[in-house]
């Protein structure tokens, strides 16, 4: 039995139109993990420079409100995240003395917004559809070598 060539065009039409729409699938796929990456590096160092101006507020001897407005400067000194990510945020910022040495505790939230949300199952997306990820950072800050802070 012999195939017909309009048979053959229909098969290839069909085939095409099956890999352009894959083809659109993956590109999406590969989009979103981008885009997750991106924003995790971009909180990754948000909050890491936050918890290092707050150690560096704390060596020098500041306390209190001093040691959160630091943070907050080292939060405040990276650049804004852009369309696909919010500017950091504190979700958690903890400064306590525990046996002698004190604990810096510093939490930061972006929130990305993913080219194709519909893509990931089980997802938990916030208002506006934008997906939350959070970084922590816990530093322990001894007592130096004549035995102050």
């Amino acid at each position: 039995m012999a195939v017909s060539e309009s048979d053959q065009c229909k098969h290839s039409v069909l085939e095409i139109a099956v890999s352009a729409g894959l083809l659109c699938v993956l590109v999406l796929l590969a989009g979103n993990v981008f885009v997750l990456c991106e924003n995790c590096a971009y909180n990754d160092k948000a909050c890491k420079g936050a918890v290092l101006s707050a150690a560096n507020a704390l060596i020098s001897g500041l306390g209190g409100n001093d040691v959160r407005k630091a943070a907050l400067l080292g939060l405040n000194d990276n650049s804004g995240g852009g369309f696909c990510v919010d500017h950091p945020e504190f979700t958690k910022f903890r400064d306590v003395e525990e046996h002698g040495t004190r604990a810096l505790e510093i939490q930061t939230r972006v929130l990305a917004r993913l080219p194709a949300p519909f893509l990931i199952p089980n997802i938990k997306l916030e208002a506006g559809g934008r997906l939350p990820i959070s970084r922590t950072y816990r530093l322990q800050i001894g007592p130096n070598k004549e035995g102050s802070r």
